[in-house]
């Protein structure tokens, strides 16, 4: 979804997402899926990193297209990328082929190559350049140049033997006129097809392109995997998140200061058994004051090996086995209580939902006001979204008597698990550390159903796919609506193993869909900016609602 109309623009950053990723070594286990545009960059998607990147607020406008040789799989769906975007060509036999099929169809005076392994770090700009990573590597299985004593660069090709020397890896991104481009491109042997580098040399030798050295943010090689995970730690609005390299240290920072001082004081106060299961405090260094300062956990979240990753069934019943001992850990921390939870559910969807009405009239998705009217989802009528909001608010109320109230996680989703997939050890990160109102309880204590619900939201809810854009909606007219999410091959088994594996007895898993409901629906308000986002989480809910069947 450009960000700026197509006709202003005088450059077309040009994706290189061809061939296959079957049989390549690039994360923490197989990719579920070997097609190139759906390689990750965390729990989302590299070419959604790559968009995001390039249509960035005061970015220069450009036009997007991304090459493929290959349909996408019909289950996954990939909605921040339009269908005219996409370039399909034939598949040809190397990246040289593949690239010049691209550059046929490039309308724009420049062109910029972004190869989908690479997330890029400089903006795009009308200057012919080539970039290459800013610190030198000894060179593995990728393409690097050497700066000569005269000033001149040495280009080492991927199949050249290694000299075990440092050189500035090349990122595969390059800049230049497309007219220029394609007729260094249709000049070069076919031998040297199988390597951008060839392109880039001739570029730098007979175009006088720049060699511009930038962090190098690689997706494509399992020995850079770590350091560029590493770079580019996840941060949000009121959160923002960084690795410091010397000490190995995560120094978080957040502008919604009550939030962290609760997170802080959450994990001092854990019971010496229940430390190793998060990741350990330490004192700030200079400059950190007000920060949280932790141990680096270098594991990928759940969410990101829920969605792309081919675990297998072992490895995930050896997880959920590693859930079910916290949760036990964690009812057994302090003596439970008796009370009502009100507040995680029906007290917050209440409040929550009153703000999402009073927003909405602002928003794209308050058009069409269709959370006011019947709407037909996926073939079948379901009652107004409010409507069904005040009946489950209804429902859940007899649920949040007389809970059993325990130290909690407080936010136990998949996107705050880290898991190492080998070894299957878990550590939790972000917890919330919210005190019940009145202060009628320890701190960090809630109903003791909430991180399963939590749980349940990412596992058979499809919390994960829907925030990270891999779902789908068709308006077939104002009130009929076709949505399609994400769901990966094992999630059935996940699901199924959750529930005779984390479910207590007592617990109907009717109960538990009420409640997961009830969180969806809490979510709206949170997501105004993304009015689609918004409506596949209500679509969510509602679906879970009806499997109730209350």
């Amino acid at each position: 979804m450009s960000a700026h109309p197509a006709n202003t623009a005088d450059l077309t950053v040009l994706v290189l997402a061809g061939g296959s990723l079957a049989g390549k070594t690039l994360g923490p286990a197989a990719p579920i899926w070997n097609h190139p545009l759906l390689l990750s960059a965390g729990s989302g998607l590299a070419i959604d990193a790559i968009r995001r990147f390039y249509f960035a607020n005061g970015s220069r406008p450009v036009t997007l297209r991304v090459l493929v040789d290959a349909p996408l799989p019909e289950a996954m769906p990939v909605r921040t990328i339009d269908r005219q975007q996409i370039l399909e060509i034939s598949p040809q036999p190397h990246i040289l082929g593949t690239l010049q099929a691209g550059l046929a169809a490039v309308t724009t005076p420049w062109v910029l190559i972004n190869p989908i392994t690479t997330l890029p770090t400089r903006p795009a700009a009308a200057a012919c350049e080539i970039q290459v990573g800013i610190q030198p590597l000894i060179r593995e299985n990728w393409s690097a140049l050497r700066a000569r004593p005269d000033g001149s660069w040495l280009f080492e090709h991927k199949q050249d033997r290694s000299t075990k020397e440092p050189a500035a890896p090349f990122t595969g991104i390059l800049t230049a006129p497309t007219a220029l481009l394609a007729d260094l491109a249709a000049g070069l042997p076919q031998a040297s097809g199988s390597d951008l580098l060839a392109l880039a040399q001739a570029l730098v030798e007979q175009g006088g392109a720049a060699v511009v050295a930038t962090p190098w943010h690689d997706l494509g090689h399992r020995t850079t995997h770590a350091a560029s995970r590493r770079s580019r730690l996840p941060s949000r609005a009121f959160n923002q998140v960084q690795h410091c390299p010397r000490r190995d240290v995560i120094v978080k920072r957040s502008s919604d200061q009550a939030r962290l001082t609760a997170e802080r004081s959450y994990l001092e106060a854990l019971p010496v058994g229940l430390r190793r299961h998060f990741p350990a405090l330490l004192p700030p260094g200079p400059g950190e004051d007000g920060a949280l300062v932790m141990e680096a956990v270098p594991f990928p979240s759940l969410a990101e090996l829920h969605l792309h990753w081919n675990l297998g069934p072992n490895a995930w019943l050896a997880i959920l086995e590693r859930l079910a001992a916290i949760q036990a850990d964690l009812s057994t921390a302090a003596p439970a209580r008796r009370g009502n939870s009100r507040w995680l559910y029906g007290a917050k969807l209440a409040e929550r939902w009153q703000s999402f009405e009073s927003l909405s009239s602002n928003t794209r998705c308050g058009e069409r006001s269709w959370w006011q009217k019947p709407l037909c989802l996926n073939g079948h009528w379901y009652s107004p979204l409010a409507t069904q909001v005040k009946q489950l608010i209804s429902a859940i109320e007899p649920l949040e008597q007389q809970s059993t109230l325990q130290l909690i996680h407080g936010d136990f989703c998949f996107n705050n698990i880290l898991c190492d997939p080998l070894y299957t050890a878990v550590r939790l990160i972000d917890p919330r550390g919210e005190c019940a109102p009145n202060g009628a309880l320890p701190p960090g204590f809630g109903d003791s159903r909430y991180d399963l619900v939590k749980l349940f939201h990412s596992i058979d809810g499809h919390y994960d796919a829907i925030v990270n854009n891999l779902f789908a909606l068709r308006w077939m007219d104002h009130d009929h609506l076709e949505m399609q999410i994400y769901i990966p091959p094992l999630q059935p088994f996940v699901a199924e193993a959750f529930e005779h594996m984390l479910m207590p007895a007592d617990l109907p898993v009717q109960h538990l869909r009420l409640l997961t409901a009830s969180l969806f629906f809490s979510m709206l308000p949170l997501h105004q900016e993304d009015p689609e986002r918004l409506v596949a989480l209500a679509a969510s809910g509602m679906l879970m609602l009806k499997s109730a069947s209350y």
